[in-house]
């Protein structure tokens, strides 16, 4: 501990202010400048790096996911399930000129403590992971929280889907039953009588008939064809949880996995007709056959950030799943 400067303790002994650690003064109180899905975006110009606090509010959690940019122009990405304020903190640098209050310096002169200022009043600081709570103080409203861990999941499934036609032709041997005029000819026995030789004259006459009749016809024929092609989609559902800090009713602060980002992507594994068969290392296809680009561009669709070739080969294994402080806050404080 410091010899010099001030050192203020609470009722109950702990640390408040001293000479030898900076303090955070309240420097914005934001709206989401945008929103999407749970995802909300700051944008503070703050000089200093900012201490993010969510007011979510009871029943609610958030957490932040990125704080990016530099000093005066800092774009914060928090994942919260409502729209809410951020009040945006940074480290004390400099002091009121009114000449009313208290101020500490460091050794370097640097101010770390001015009454003047709002500064951050920390409820509760705890460790928070995932099946672990902790107490706060009632009236709490607001959490800093980091959202590292990641909890990522898919699901998968597939179906047959009518994508095409394809008109071709083929040539076959066909045999069917046609009707056509047919003549036949039939002979009978007759006899007559030779009345110079007294005999007989017996021979086989022709005799022809003729009708309409079905017949069976056989030929070389060219077909008309129209083969429906089916694919066979494979389609992956997928969802990016990531951590965040609930305020539970009872001031009780609680881990909760919020969704960051889902989507979908489509991927053609096989196609097939009714009479033919593709499996992609196969080649059984109907004669001429090719799939154009609109094949493929209209069936593998996809939701989101991931395609079926920028798809989820990484790991359904959380991440990041190491404890994380957490900070509540009392958004009266600096109202």
């Amino acid at each position: 501990m410091a010899d010099f400067g001030a050192i203020f303790r609470a009722t109950d002994g702990t640390l408040l202010v001293s000479a030898d650690t900076p303090t955070y003064e309240l420097v914005q109180q934001l709206n989401p400048s945008s929103r999407s899905g749970n995802v909300s975006i700051y944008v503070s110009s703050s000089v200093g790096y900012p201490l993010v606090f969510v007011r979510c509010g009871a029943g609610y959690s958030a957490s932040v996911l990125a704080i990016e940019g530099g000093p005066s122009s800092w774009v914060i990405t928090v994942l919260c399930n409502v729209s809410c304020p951020a009040y945006i903190f940074a480290k004390l640098s400099s002091v009121s000129t009114s000449g009313v209050g208290l101020v500490v310096f460091d050794a370097d002169g640097n101010p770390v403590f001015d009454t003047s200022k709002l500064i951050l009043n920390a409820r509760t600081v705890s460790l928070l992971t995932e099946n672990v709570t902790f107490q706060s103080v009632s009236g709490t409203n607001m959490v800093a929280y980091t959202g590292g861990p990641v909890k990522p999941s898919k699901s998968v499934s597939e179906s047959w889907v009518l994508v095409d036609y394809y008109a071709f032709t083929t040539t076959e041997y066909v045999c069917q039953q046609e009707l056509q005029y047919v003549c036949t000819t039939t002979y009978d026995y007759q006899c007559t009588y030779d009345y110079l030789t007294g005999y007989y004259n017996c021979q086989y006459v022709p005799v022809q008939s003729c009708s309409y009749q079905y017949v069976t016809v056989c030929r070389w024929v060219t077909v008309n064809n129209t083969a429906s092609i089916y694919a066979k989609v494979r389609r992956t559902d997928w969802t990016i949880e990531r951590a965040t800090a609930k305020i539970n009713t009872n001031n009780v602060i609680s881990f909760q996995w919020l969704v960051h980002r889902s989507g979908f992507y489509n991927e053609v594994i096989e196609y097939a007709t009714y009479s033919y068969a593709y499996s992609l290392t196969g080649q059984n296809l109907p004669p001429g056959y090719f799939p154009p680009p609109a094949f493929f561009a209209n069936t593998e669709t996809y939701d989101g950030i991931l395609t079926k070739n920028n798809r989820y080969p990484y790991t359904t294994d959380r991440a990041n799943t190491g404890s994380l402080t957490c900070i509540t806050g009392v958004s009266s404080d600096y109202d």
